[in-house]
């Protein structure tokens, strides 16, 4: 499961930033969003 959840962790970050590109006013969300996903990041090592 952590092997998976490492091949997850990238694409939900680029997920981020594209959702970033599109909306300015959520900005707040899009950063919170990035701090879960270095968390799983974290957890993942």
């Amino acid at each position: 499961m952590t092997a998976r959840n490492a091949l997850l962790t990238p694409r939900n970050g680029a997920l981020t930033a594209w959702n970033g590109g599109l909306t300015a006013p959520n900005d707040p969300l899009i950063a919170s969003n990035g701090s879960l996903t270095a968390w799983n990041g974290a957890l993942t090592l």
